[in-house]
């Protein structure tokens, strides 16, 4: 019984022994098969950050083309809105033309304002008081007067 016991415990340690270096091996495939993946996602990873590079770029030159086409948009706004307010003008205009009524209201207007002027003037005439400035040499020639009289007076 004695080499019968020591033979299954030899048995079992061979094949402790086998299973252990099969997994061994098996542990060393499955490392060097995680070493090859991680090499493919990094491989994989380094090719994002490049594409993420690109991507940034275009976000970039998008947001300028962005804010250049709003600005655009805003400017157009702001001149359909000028000339919306002149269209308005010009409709009020054209539904409420002039009548002849306010052409004789504006003559009459003008008329008055002439005369008054004509009256101002008139009046500023008759106070000018210019008197001869006579500074030496022949500065008496041409001497105007305001009252004319005749040579032989």
């Amino acid at each position: 019984m004695k080499n019968f016991t020591q033979k299954i415990i030899i048995s079992i340690g061979l094949l402790f022994a086998t299973n252990i270096t099969t997994y061994g091996q098996d542990c060393q495939d499955v490392v060097a098969g995680m070493g090859e993946t991680i090499e493919e996602y990094a491989g994989l990873y380094n090719t994002c950050l490049q594409d993420m590079g690109g991507v940034s770029n275009q976000l970039i030159e998008a947001e300028f083309w962005r804010n250049y086409y709003e600005t655009e948009y805003n400017l157009k706004v702001q001149e359909l809105s000028l000339l919306q307010q002149e269209l308005n003008l010009l409709q009020s205009q054209i539904y409420n033309p002039i009548t002849q009524s306010d052409i004789d209201a504006a003559i009459a207007s003008f008329q008055i304002s002439l005369d008054s002027m004509q009256t101002v003037l008139e009046s500023s005439m008759d106070t000018v008081n210019i008197g001869p400035h006579f500074p030496e040499g022949w500065s008496m020639f041409g001497y105007s007067c305001q009252d004319s009289t005749d040579a032989i007076q």
